[in-house]
């Protein structure tokens, strides 16, 4: 196995796009821990390393991709000013007739 794979990496020239390609490994993973030959690229592939967990990584790709949404949409916000009633003043002259219409409707 060691050996078919290596010359797998041989015929790629060590082109990782091209490895993670054909070996269905995880160009991410490979690029964190690139190998230093043939050799490593084998040993490092058979045990697991280029797998990795499809789902935490797709779940961190979800998170990066939406801070960066976030962090774009906040320059968009606008400032606006919120009108605050004191509860004290009570509701007002045209909130009291249309809750009377509605009571008196239904009466």
């Amino acid at each position: 196995d060691l050996q078919a794979v290596c010359k797998i990496y041989s015929a790629s020239r060590g082109n990782l796009e091209k490895l993670a390609k054909i070996c269905g490994a995880n160009l991410e993973l490979m690029k964190s821990s690139p190998p230093s030959d043939a050799l490593d690229f084998a040993t490092k592939l058979l045990e697991g390393a280029y797998t990795g967990d499809t789902p935490a990584i797709a779940l961190k790709k979800l998170r990066e991709a939406l801070r960066e949404d976030l962090q774009m949409q906040a320059g968009n916000l606008r400032r606006t000013t919120t009108k605050e009633r004191s509860a004290l003043a009570g509701p007002s002259k045209e909130e009291v007739e249309c809750i009377k219409k509605i009571y008196m409707d239904n009466d």
